[in-house]
């Protein structure tokens, strides 16, 4: 292998603080300093900081910066929408995947984005996020959540270096920074896709998974639930009585013994109503004598939530 001092930096710690009394070379050339001349590796930039603050600074920035060139551009209101979309959100994700970002920092630009989102698609700004995002609404617009993307790149680059190839990446134990924000004891998961045999997909640093496949090996469907290991989590499934197929029940204890009971259902979109009479029928039994907690994926949804039909 051939080093080129040119495409090198160095930097020297001595006692804990940098110094640059010493000089590295390399085939008798200096190697640069990295203070004052970071570096870029991969798309991501390296500094004498050794800390992705400055970045995350910087991505702030230059995310502030392209939303105002998209704003001036004198485009039309639907035009600059697509623009953010297909240009600026995707040179967003990779940096969001490379570095240390905190999620009250992402947060922060979601809630600048949907300023300019609003005003191009000509709404008032009181117009409710929700409403911007949702898949069920009567208006669904092809937006995405940039937390909701921040989320699922941070779990896929987990679940990429978990299952790389080579040995030394797969058994390093790589953990992601997420910021304190985003600390789950439990996650409940509906349509998992997945079937006897395939736990890898599930297996992840720090927790225990509790799940329930789809019989018969059809595609879609299933449920799971994954719980930290210092939380006593038991599977209460056996406890039921010809209990609806997409279904878990798990009993969790913490240190104190305090008992929680989470359900996680999945109801296909074709279920008949004899299906929905189980489920029904299942819930109102626990909860006679169990404090409960459901989740899940039900596909209702025509449900009025405000007028109760």
């Amino acid at each position: 292998m051939k080093f080129e001092p040119a495409k090198s930096r160095c930097l020297v710690i001595k006692k804990g603080p940098i110094t640059q009394k010493f000089t590295l070379k390399i085939q008798d050339e200096e190697i640069s300093s990295i203070i004052g001349n970071p570096i870029r590796c991969l798309g991501k930039l390296y500094d004498d900081s050794l800390k992705d603050v400055n970045n995350s600074r910087c991505l702030e920035q230059q995310t502030t910066e392209r939303l105002v060139k998209i704003d001036k551009s004198g485009l039309p209101g639907r035009f600059k929408a697509w623009i953010f979309r297909h240009e600026l959100l995707p040179r967003l994700m990779w940096p969001v995947m490379l570095y240390d970002i905190a999620l009250s920092m992402i947060e922060g630009l979601e809630r600048r984005i949907n300023r300019y989102l609003r005003r191009w698609l000509g709404v008032q700004q009181c117009f409710s996020s929700t409403v911007l995002y949702s898949k069920s609404a009567k208006l669904q617009l092809p937006l995405s959540l940039v937390v909701e993307k921040f989320k699922v790149g941070n779990a896929c680059l987990i679940i990429t270096l978990k299952d790389s190839k080579g040995d030394k990446v797969s058994e390093a134990g790589v953990k992601i920074q997420t910021g304190r924000k985003w600390k789950y004891d439990v996650v409940a998961i509906s349509e998992t896709y997945l079937q006897e045999g395939c736990d890898w997909q599930l297996h992840i640093l720090g927790f225990c998974c509790l799940r329930c496949d789809r019989i018969g090996g059809a595609r879609g469907g299933a449920v799971a639930l994954l719980a930290r290991e210092n939380i006593t989590a038991m599977l209460w499934q056996d406890r039921l009585g010809g209990s609806s197929k997409e279904t878990i029940w798990v009993e969790l204890r913490n240190r104190k013994g305090v008992i929680s009971l989470i359900g996680v259902y999945y109801r296909p979109p074709n279920g008949e109503r004899e299906l929905e009479e189980q489920i029904c029928k299942e819930i109102a039994d626990i909860c006679i004598k169990h404090k409960v907690v459901i989740m899940g994926d039900f596909n209702f949804p025509h449900i009025d939530w405000e007028a109760h039909l």
